[in-house]
């Protein structure tokens, strides 16, 4: 397992992926609905079904794991789902290591 990481890693550096992009797939979840995202200095609030919410924080069952410019990323049962105004989408191994390396990277 960790050498499939590794080498996913690797190949992700010269921006190229030996995974084929699937098209964005929206998740069947009605009761979820991104209302707005607003910024204080370096903090970032979701207003999701009317409730405000800062990173870390629960709400139906998902856990609010980074609030963006134009999405909220959550996470349910160990998957993680990318929030937007047209509902929530599943995030592939190739976005979710994209974005960790976008993170390392200096």
């Amino acid at each position: 397992m960790r050498l499939f990481l590794l080498i996913i890693v690797i190949l992700s550096i010269g921006g190229y992926f030996i995974f084929e992009s699937r098209p964005e797939t929206y998740e069947n979840n009605p009761t979820l609905k991104l209302v707005g995202i607003s910024w204080n200095e370096n903090v970032g609030v979701a207003i999701i079904n009317g409730k405000l919410l800062k990173e870390s924080e629960v709400i139906e069952g998902y856990r609010v794991v980074k609030i963006e410019k134009d999405n909220v990323i959550l996470s349910r049962n160990k998957q993680e789902f990318a929030l937007t105004h047209n509902g929530l989408i599943r995030r592939t191994v190739k976005q979710r290591v994209k974005d960790w390396w976008q993170e390392i990277s200096w």
